[in-house]
């Protein structure tokens, strides 16, 4: 529903969002269920801020490794969390997005924080930051992971643009890189061209 415009700061419209999947495996074992709830508020100046929370439930028929010495084990697992996410409306020289959260994260909890911006240097040519955090506590350790990343993309013209990535991950000391030229040659169909490193 949407409420009476009175200024830019104003809110424009309410959204509630509800999800739900449930995913089992060919012989019929439950392996994924998830319920999802959301409330959005979308801003006159076209900025955004929602929160959401989640129940979880995870079934792993084998264990996996998340960061070096630290594995979750194989079985079953129930967790949630809430999260909370500002929108910066795209009419911005800077716009992007912030966000948090916290919740269970199977046998521990995790807190997360979350960055990524826009800046437009030109109408063709921007750069976009990014940032993520993850905080793990566990019943036998905590650690932290952080992934920092940039993103520029030029445009030559609507149908032709070149994009470069560069990202660190802190948990794994890597840093990768990668370039991708994209050109639509007619309606519909289009040739790339990657090249990536990883060190």
């Amino acid at each position: 529903f949407s409420p009476r415009p009175r200024g830019s700061g104003a809110i424009r419209r309410h959204v509630f969002e509800t999800e739900f999947d449930h995913i089992t495996g060919t012989d019929g074992v439950l392996e994924t269920r998830e319920a999802k709830v959301a409330y959005r508020m979308e801003f006159n100046n076209n900025d955004q801020w929602g929160i959401d929370f989640s129940r979880n439930y995870e079934f792993l028929r084998e264990g996996f490794t998340i960061v070096p010495g630290q594995r979750i084990g194989a079985g079953a697992y129930h967790f949630g969390d809430v999260r909370g996410t500002y929108v910066f409306g795209p009419q911005r020289r800077l716009s992007g997005s912030v966000s948090g959260a916290h919740g269970t994260f199977y046998d521990g909890t995790n807190t997360e924080f979350g960055y990524r911006g826009i800046l437009e240097i030109s109408p063709r040519f921007n750069v976009e930051p990014g940032l993520a955090v993850n905080r793990i506590d566990r019943p036998t350790d905590a650690f932290t992971t952080t992934v920092t990343s940039i993103r520029s993309t030029f445009m030559f013209s609507p149908r032709m643009a070149v994009s470069g990535l560069t990202q660190y991950n802190s948990t794994s000391y890597s840093l990768g890189s990668s370039v991708r030229f994209r050109w639509e040659y007619r309606p519909g169909s289009a040739v790339f061209l990657v090249w990536q490193r990883q060190q």
